[in-house]
């Protein structure tokens, strides 16, 4: 029973961590991948029909998303325990942005839902004209889309008080605290990008996401050491 007991040491902390982060990874990409696969900005009738003819991957991604945010959810309580000895107001600050951000997340995929409706063929859709139809697939699409920028917010915000804590710590590089501060910061710019230069295409988290790969494969692989 005392051994039960017993809390986890840091490094175990760490790995756990690490191990959260890294499994969370491939769900979020694979859904994200379904999903900008199927849209076709400003063509209603070829996204219709790439979503209808691949329905079974499309509720996939969806379900792939939503155990995406679960495992954040570990992930966020996770890190918390992990970091909350070195200050208790950011690693606080971290997981209300995180959770923040998961609710967004969770709640923006009523727009996926909506698109299954829509290609139910449901009697009730009978009022509707089938390109009526294809451009309510679209706009919802768009909706979902600038559903992921409102989060895209709180995926940036999240991580700065994270890097705070790295950066703080006794246990972790100070480098990685940079690193992380870079990734929250790519994920704001995205956001603005997104809404004042719509068309641009650019996009910086590609890039800036480096940093949440070295801190993940840093504590799966490194660990912390104790103090």
């Amino acid at each position: 029973m005392d051994v039960v007991d017993q809390p986890l040491s840091l490094n175990k902390m760490a790995k756990i961590s690490g191990a959260l982060y890294l499994a969370m990874a491939p769900f979020a990409v694979f859904s994200l991948f379904v999903n900008f696969s199927n849209f076709v900005h400003d063509n209603a009738l070829e996204t219709a029909n790439n979503i209808q003819s691949a329905i079974g991957l499309y509720q996939l991604g969806i379900v792939s998303w939503l155990l995406s945010q679960v495992i954040f959810i570990l992930l966020a309580f996770s890190l918390y325990f992990f970091l909350n000895k070195v200050n208790k107001v950011s690693a606080s600050l971290m997981a209300v942005f995180a959770f923040i951000g998961i609710a967004v997340a969770f709640s923006n995929e009523i727009f996926q839902f909506a698109i299954l409706r829509l290609l139910s063929g449901g009697s009730y859709l009978a009022v509707f004209k089938e390109e009526q139809l294809n451009a309510l697939i679209v706009l919802f699409s768009h909706l979902h889309n600038h559903g992921l920028q409102v989060a895209h917010v709180f995926w940036g915000l999240w991580l700065f008080p994270l890097a705070h804590l790295i950066y703080r710590s006794d246990f972790l590089p100070k480098f990685l605290g940079i690193l992380i501060a870079i990734s929250g910061a790519g994920y704001l710019l995205d956001f603005l990008v997104n809404v004042f230069l719509p068309d641009s295409g650019i996009t910086v988290t590609p890039f800036t996401f480096i940093g949440e790969l070295v801190f993940l494969l840093w504590l799966l692989v490194k660990g912390v050491k104790e103090v």
